[in-house]
């Protein structure tokens, strides 16, 4: 968790509970700026990010990742200074991280981007055609990755996905081209509530299959409930 107390005022704190649900009082870690979202990673280690460049004190670049017991692992990101508080959306089985935001990279000062992938150190993944997601203006609604065996699934609230028609939901490729031939219809069309969009807040595999929630009740022009289930197709 993260935030401020009364034992540990101002700041941006890191807060872990113990299994009895108590504080630990132990874990005193801290960032100078804004924590945007925590993520579990590979090998009992954790992803952070946000508005910070210091991870207690040492630097600490936009994200860093950390060991279970808050000890910083890696802080060297490519993100330029003024980048926007990226969020860390997803981290894959290999260790890699997708992260999503306002992001100018290092060596690309006139570019832009949407969506990068790194390395496993937090390094720039160049095998990612990070440049196809020049920065979008709805990006803030391109927060949910699911990695699939060959890709990646987004859903979010969007009409539109870096200039191809699509709505809430979208894929694309390991190397990050958008898939043509899927999600390419209407989507998810219609709200409950009249006159407002609807969007999707979450996306889980299970088996074979990928279940998208939200608030939404059309999908294609069919009626639909709040899950829809779909079957990964290869």
């Amino acid at each position: 968790m993260s935030g401020s107390d009364t034992v540990r005022p101002g700041g941006f704190h890191l807060y872990s509970i113990n299994n009895n649900g108590t504080y630990d009082r132990t874990f005193t870690h801290d960032t100078n700026g804004f924590i945007r979202k925590i993520c579990p990673g590979t090998d009992s280690t954790y992803l952070i990010s946000g508005g910070f460049s210091e991870y207690d004190g040492q630097p600490g670049n936009k994200i860093v990742k950390i060991d279970c017991y808050g000890n910083l692992l890696s802080g060297q990101t490519p993100f330029a200074n003024n980048s926007y508080a990226p969020w860390v959306s997803c981290a894959d089985p290999d260790g890699k991280v997708m992260v999503v935001g306002i992001l100018i990279l290092n060596g690309y000062p006139n570019d832009a981007v949407s969506i990068v992938r790194l390395n496993s150190d937090l390094s720039l993944d160049t095998t990612f055609n990070f440049l196809n997601f020049h920065y979008a203006y709805n990006i803030e609604g391109m927060s949910n990755f699911l990695r699939l065996d060959d890709g990646y699934i987004i859903s979010g609230a969007f009409d539109t996905f870096f200039g191809v028609e699509r709505h809430n939901i979208a894929r694309i490729t390991l190397d990050g081209d958008i898939v043509m031939d899927e999600f390419n219809h209407s989507g998810f069309d219609h709200h409950p509530h009249p006159g407002i969009a609807p969007y999707t807040n979450n996306v889980q595999r299970l088996k074979d299959y990928v279940y998208v929630s939200g608030f939404f009740d059309g999908y294609n022009g069919h009626h639909v409930s709040p899950v829809v289930r779909f079957k990964i197709v290869y």
